[in-house]
Formats: structure tokens, C-alpha cells, sequence
């Protein structure tokens, strides 16, 4: 978690989601690869078979691979969001 000038915290996530029928049926390459797993923190952004070195790995907060769902995401991201804003406007449910 960052925490910017004003003390806000600033979370950033990412969801890589997995290739679509057509991708697959034209055996087009993965070009970004959740390097951490179902619930890591970095991905790889390959540019190809031809110059693998110049691979870029980038860090974040938070990176679901393609097999994280919705409900996933859900649970570990938007839930403890919106249970931090109803504990500050003095609400539970």
C-alpha cells in the first residue's frame, strides 16, 4: 500500500484476464503472464519469442491471474473497501 503527500492510501490492482476463444483458435502468444500467481504481486509483459530479454516485469499491490473470478476480486479488494467506508460513517450492518 502507498501512501501519497496527503495520507491518503492508494492501492493499485491489477486483473490480467486469460485469452478469449478467438485468441486461442488463432494461437496468438500471451503477451502478459501474472508472474505471481492466482494472487501475486508482479506481471511479465513479454514483446515475443524473437527478443525475450526485453521481457518488462512490473510490481503492484495486488495481481489476479486469469484464473481469479469475480467473486474473487470481489472478497479481496472491493469488501474490506466497503467495510472501511460504512466503519467511518458510523454504520454496520
Amino acid at each position: 500500500m502507498m501512501i501519497d503527500s496527503k495520507g491518503t492510501n492508494i492501492q493499485v490492482v491489477v486483473r490480467c484476464r486469460g485469452r478469449s476463444h478467438q485468441e486461442v483458435k488463432e494461437n496468438s502468444p500471451v503477451v502478459v503472464t501474472a508472474t505471481g500467481g492466482l494472487r501475486g504481486k508482479e506481471i511479465t509483459v513479454s514483446n515475443g519469442p524473437l527478443v525475450p530479454m526485453s521481457n518488462k516485469t512490473y510490481t503492484f499491490d495486488r495481481v489476479f491471474g486469469p484464473e481469479a473470478d469475480q467473486q474473487m476480486v470481489y472478497d479481496d479488494v472491493v469488501a474490506p473497501f466497503l467495510d472501511e467506508v460504512q466503519s467511518l460513517c458510523g454504520r454496520s450492518d
